[in-house]
């Protein structure tokens, strides 16, 4: 009876991880751009298919320039490259993307945990927190959200986001001016919070200094497929 019983188990949870990972690459053909004010209007535990632009309003901001003159021989991995923070003195143009180290070293994790717990599904697994620092004019190359919940909020400066639904992911190999075309272009400024669904594409500008912190999560039963999948 015991054996039944856990082979009945296992059966179980192998329908859920193949459902889960069937409906993390459902998306919403028709989605919008959707802005909301209130965030009582946000489903808590609930899988939202359409990007959200939600005004959460300020936190307190960071002294970065002090931040930099206080820990000049700091470095952060960026890619395969070093990002030292003297070279925000040294370079005009210069930034740190999704940089968790930094984060910590910050203290603000507990800000953009605040934010995502807003967001965040039942079952929440493999939550990671980041943070950005831009200066000058920058560029994200197009990317794809992988992650069940996927968030960017701007603590200050702005920049502009293009997110891309994925029924037109066969046109990115394409030319530029046809893929812009479909892109839906965001300002994300002081105090806003970016929902992008998954499987969504994005990529990012800056024109000025900007602050940015990111959360990504999935769900128990999506986690690793998530982790390695392409």
């Amino acid at each position: 009876m015991i054996d039944i019983l856990i082979k009945l188990s296992i059966i179980f949870l192998i329908i859920i991880f193949i459902k889960s990972i069937i409906y993390v690459h459902k998306f919403n053909e028709n989605a919008n751009l959707i802005e909301i004010n209130n965030i009582e209007k946000i489903t808590k535990n609930k899988k939202i298919f359409d990007p959200l632009l939600l005004n959460y309003g300020n936190i307190e901001d960071i002294d970065f320039p002090n931040f930099v003159k206080k820990n000049m021989n700091s470095h952060y991995k960026q890619y395969d490259t070093i990002i030292r923070l003297l070279d925000f003195y040294l370079n005009k143009d210069v930034y740190i993307y999704k940089n968790s180290e930094l984060l910590e070293d910050l203290k603000l994790n507990h800000k953009i945990e605040e934010i995502h717990n807003i967001f965040k599904l039942y079952l929440s697994s493999n939550e990671k927190y980041y943070i950005s620092i831009f200066q000058g004019n920058n560029k994200i190359n197009l990317q794809k959200n992988k992650h069940d919940i996927m968030l960017i909020y701007c603590i200050n400066g702005k920049c502009n986001i293009n997110i891309l639904n994925p029924k037109h992911k066969d046109l990115i190999n394409y030319k530029k001016e046809n893929l812009d075309k479909w892109h839906i272009d965001i300002e994300l400024k002081e105090g806003m919070v970016l929902y992008i669904p998954c499987e969504w594409y994005y990529k990012m500008e800056t024109k000025e200094d900007c602050k940015l912190l990111h959360a990504d999560s999935d769900t128990y039963f999506t986690s690793i497929y998530n982790e390695y999948r392409n």
